[in-house]
């Protein structure tokens, strides 16, 4: 129960590991165990939310505005760069800095139908060159 508590704490919050492994005693060892867990689980469950829909549903959904200076958009593609904690290891630092936003962060695309569902995930990606890294192992 407190591992659940633990990882929606991380998620939701944003809270740092340094601060839940203190908060809850824990030792670093157990709290990588425990997100690591967490996040492979999270993973399985939640995967089949994300799938592709039937064209017509997506047309069936979009709102007005979309339908009449858009008729053909079945998705929206977003690179989206989140925050992570910084690595340990030094070259895991470099690979992961971030000049833009000045933080370490791993990038990933993200495909959003007009209606706001997800379509789609694609796997993390880090350095410098996203858009070529992600886009060539896009598999729609």
């Amino acid at each position: 129960k407190d591992e659940m508590v633990v990882m929606l704490m991380k998620l939701r919050l944003g809270l740092s590991m340094v601060f839940l492994t203190t908060l809850f005693g824990l030792s670093w060892g157990t709290r990588s165990k425990i997100f690591n867990a967490w996040i492979k689980f999270l993973a399985i469950q939640l995967k089949p939310l994300i799938f592709w829909p039937d064209g017509d549903l997506i047309r069936s959904t979009q709102p007005k505005q979309i339908i009449n200076n858009c008729p053909a958009l079945r998705c929206i593609l977003d690179c989206t760069e989140l925050f992570i904690e910084r690595p340990r290891h030094v070259q895991l630092q470099a690979l992961t800095w971030s000049d833009y936003k000045k933080h370490n962060t791993v990038q990933l695309l993200v495909g959003i139908a007009p209606n706001g569902m997800i379509t789609f995930l694609s796997k993390l990606a880090v350095g410098n060159h996203l858009i070529h890294t992600l886009l060539g192992r896009v598999d729609f």
